[in-house]
C-alpha cells in the first residue's frame, strides 16, 4: 500500500484562493485584450487614461494557476516559489510604505504575505508535507522484473 501525504488545511485554503486569483486574472486579461486598452483615472481635476497591458494579467494568472496546482499536489517547488514571492511582496510593501500616500492600505496589503510566510515556515505539518523525505520510495516497488 503506497504512502500518501495529507495536505494541511491551510495549504488547501491558500491553493484554492490562489487558483481563484489566477482564474480571475486570466479572465480580466482576456477582457482587457478584447476590449478597451485602458481606463480613466481621475486625480483632482485631472483625468488620465491609464494603459493596461493584458499580457501582464494573463501571464501572472497562468503562473498563479500553475502555482496553485503545485501547492494542491504538495510539490516542493511550489512551496519555495510561494515563499520567494511572498518575501518579494513584503519587500515591495516595505518600499511602498515610504513612497505611497496611503500607508495604512500598504500595511493591510502586507498582512496576507506575512501570514502565508509565517504559516508556511512555522507550521511543522506544512514543512513535513512539502519535504522530499515524506515522499514514498517507489524505486523498488514498480520494477517490471525481479
Amino acid at each position: 500500500m503506497p504512502i500518501t501525504k495529507s495536505r494541511p488545511v491551510g495549504v488547501t485554503i491558500i491553493a484554492v484562493l490562489l487558483g481563484i486569483q489566477g482564474a480571475l486574472e486570466v479572465i480580466y486579461g482576456m477582457l482587457v485584450l478584447i476590449s478597451a486598452p485602458g481606463f480613466v483615472s481621475v486625480y483632482g481635476n485631472t483625468a488620465i487614461v491609464v494603459r493596461v497591458s493584458p499580457w501582464a494579467f494573463l501571464i501572472s494568472g497562468v503562473l498563479a494557476l500553475i502555482l496553485a496546482y503545485g501547492l494542491w499536489t504538495l510539490r516542493s517547488w511550489a512551496f519555495w516559489i510561494t515563499v520567494i514571492l511572498e518575501v518579494i511582496n513584503l519587500i515591495g510593501g516595505a518600499i511602498q510604505l515610504f513612497t505611497m500616500y496611503y500607508p495604512w492600505a500598504v500595511l493591510l496589503s502586507m498582512i496576507v504575505p506575512a501570514v502565508i510566510l509565517i504559516y508556511f515556515l512555522a507550521d511543522s505539518n506544512v514543512r513535513q508535507a512539502f519535504s522530499p523525505e515524506s515522499l514514498p520510495d517507489l524505486s523498488q516497488e514498480h520494477r517490471p522484473y525481479p
